[in-house]
């Protein structure tokens, strides 16, 4: 491995490009000064491969450096994740028909950090992101159009399909915010041609959108297709026709409802934070807050205009030189448009019946929520990060000095939330579907926390019916506290008829904490888990996360944020019984009672990504 931040030693050029089109009149485009710095020198003037290279260098390094700052741990590590993905991003994207560069570039910022999180360089990766990359493996699309097209998310597909010009146009002036005159420097337009695909390009994206969502329906979300689409743009009031039965469609189906919020979002303006999470999953956000802020790496914030810092000719010389060598030494051999994460086997997925299969669930997201009409997926603001409130000790910040990436999760996405502020007879459902529960046994209110409550293990607190589709991916999370002694402790479930359909607890067999489900409603089914790595810290507060994520069939245990373990899970039926904290379900009665304190629990139709888990750790008790 090479030492980062090292100078790498220089190396001939890649083998030759097909010629490069007449330049316009207006200057180069991206795909002409990428083609023309990549050209050998048999081909190539070499001083004209240098100002290609420059060139190119101020329109895009400081903004690709400032992302993999995001990535990376400290500045020599950014610097060669950029170069390292600068290689292949440039042979790719000159393959590929038409896209636009700094996008494609920053995507391919990420896969290369995700090959480096598989060898030796994952040191250099901030934890935040590699316990990202954990959570999300196999799931960040390729930056290039190709066979993976129908297995993206919509937002991705239908942003490929536009010509690379309307790309360009989407992502610096609506992303980043730059104008039209980059827009037109990176495109090789005049400012005039780029002003007139600024006034339809989001239009044209939006019917993109709509196109491809049309032609990924099931014969089942055929027949709503086209309310889908009217009622993103108009709104939806009660008198429409077919409103109820669309409510109905969309409360069920997670495609539809996840188009109508998509094509809300669009309609309603909110393109910028939209694009920036979708096409760069991991830290889109606050790329996009740094770019529009201004704050870039310390080497670069000195740079006057949008250009960035002048760069020598030795220095571009040597930095189109290393690149090949860069992702020889960096990923050893890795082939990134084959490789995009620490595990790079091929994930199983389901596809329920009357769902649109696997192009949906390529991503995690968030569920609908259980509609009695469309107002309630009305169009939502962007994710904001929580508050500054913070459990001791449960947050670590990377070794830069960075904060933490930015919150991707929606708080108010939770079906349920007890967070026992207040004491009474009933526990109140702080979430938006406000469904109560009812105490059984001895209770104990404590004011710690902001308010928890002790359970004295003949106790628990349940609710009148289901809030979970066990069969569909979900999370389930609470801070607990339990006391020495004593069996097995049921944190969280939600029960079946015989059994429990999932059980997130202490187990006192193995002491450790486990997540757990069972393939029928049967005591003598077998169960699939996952333990934690060490056991409990008795008498202290622990953040539990349990995760089954019906995409990948797995369970996924995490305590105070960090993944403890993974565990297949193929079965999926679904337990229709009483959502309960403090007790389980075994041999059709309660079981597995729990003592201790138990606080903020919270319930996600959605197998939450360990960036997501983490914000929820970051967020502290009663946030």
């Amino acid at each position: 491995m090479p030492q980062f931040g090292s100078r790498l030693p220089h190396t001939a050029g890649p083998a030759a490009l097909p010629p490069a089109p007449q330049r316009s009149e207006t200057g180069p485009s991206d795909r002409e000064l990428v083609r023309a710095a990549l050209a050998v020198p048999a081909t190539a003037d070499p001083p004209a491969r240098e100002r290609a290279a420059r060139e190119l260098a101020g329109r895009h390094d400081a903004a690709v450096s400032a992302y993999a700052a995001l990535c990376t741990t400290t500045t020599a590590a950014a610097e060669l994740l950029r170069t390292s993905a600068e290689r292949t991003a440039a042979q790719s994207f000159l393959r590929d028909g038409d896209a636009a560069w700094r996008p494609h570039l920053l995507n391919t910022v990420l896969h290369t950090a995700a090959v480096w999180s598989g060898t030796d360089a994952r040191r250099h990766l901030v934890p935040g992101l590699l316990t990202w990359l954990e959570g999300s493996r196999a799931e960040i699309p390729v930056p290039v159009p190709g066979d993976d097209t129908g297995e993206v998310p919509l937002l991705v597909g239908a942003f490929r399909r536009l010509p690379g010009r309307l790309q360009t146009v989407l992502w610096h002036v609506t992303v980043e915010g730059e104008g039209l005159a980059q827009a037109a420097r990176c495109t090789g337009s005049s400012a005039a041609a780029v002003r007139r695909w600024s006034e339809s390009a989001e239009d044209e994206y939006r019917a993109v959108y709509g196109r491809l969502y049309e032609e990924s329906v099931s014969p089942r979300c055929r027949p709503y297709s086209r309310l889908v689409l009217t009622t993103a743009r108009t709104g939806l009031d009660r008198s429409v026709r077919g409103a109820a039965e669309l409510a109905g469609h969309v409360q069920g189906c997670e495609g539809c409802a996840r188009a109508f919020r998509d094509l809300s979002r669009l309609h309603a303006g909110q393109w910028a934070p939209l694009l920036a999470q979708e096409l760069l999953p991991w830290c889109g956000g606050e790329y996009r807050q740094e770019r529009v802020g201004q704050r870039l790496l310390p080497e670069v914030r000195g740079a006057t205009g949008p250009r960035g810092p002048a760069l020598s000719r030795g220095e571009c010389r040597l930095r189109w030189a290393a690149l090949g060598v860069a992702v020889v030494l960096v990923v050893t051999g890795v082939g990134l448009m084959n490789t995009v994460g620490p595990d790079a086997s091929p994930v199983t997925r389901t596809a329920r019946a009357g769902e649109h299969g696997d192009k949906w669930n390529h991503w995690t997201r968030s569920s609908p929520p259980s509609p009695g009409d469309l107002t309630s997926i009305a169009p939502s603001t962007p994710p904001t990060k929580p508050g500054p409130s913070r459990s001791p000790g449960t947050h670590v910040p990377s070794p830069s000095g960075r904060p933490a990436p930015p919150a991707r999760l929606d708080l108010s996405q939770a079906r349920l939330r007890w967070d026992f502020r207040m004491w009474g007879a009933r526990p109140k459902d702080t979430s938006s579907f406000a469904r109560p529960g009812e105490y059984h046994g001895y209770v104990d209110w404590r004011p710690d926390r902001e308010g928890s409550v002790w359970f004295d293990g003949k106790s628990h607190v349940q609710t009148t019916q289901a809030v979970l589709d066990t069969s569909r991916s979900f999370t389930v999370s609470a801070w607990a506290r339990p006391v020495p002694g004593g069996g097995t402790r049921t944190v969280a479930a939600q029960d079946g008829g015989n059994i429990s359909g999932f059980t997130l607890q202490y187990s006192a067999d193995d002491n450790r904490w486990r997540m757990a489900m069972g393939d029928a409603d049967s005591p003598d089914a077998p169960q699939d888990e996952v333990l934690s790595s060490g056991p409990p810290a008795m008498d202290g507060w622990q953040h539990l996360t349990g995760v089954f994520d019906a995409g990948k069939r797995q369970l996924r245990l995490y305590v105070d944020g960090t993944l403890q373990g993974t565990g297949s899970h193929t079965s999926a039926w679904r337990a229709d019984g009483p959502f309960t904290v403090g007790r389980g379900r075994r041999d059709g009665g309660g079981a597995d009672l729990f003592q201790g304190y138990l606080d903020d629990v919270r319930v996600f139709q959605d197998a939450l990504t360990g960036s997501q888990i983490a914000d929820l750790v970051a967020a502290g008790h009663n946030s």
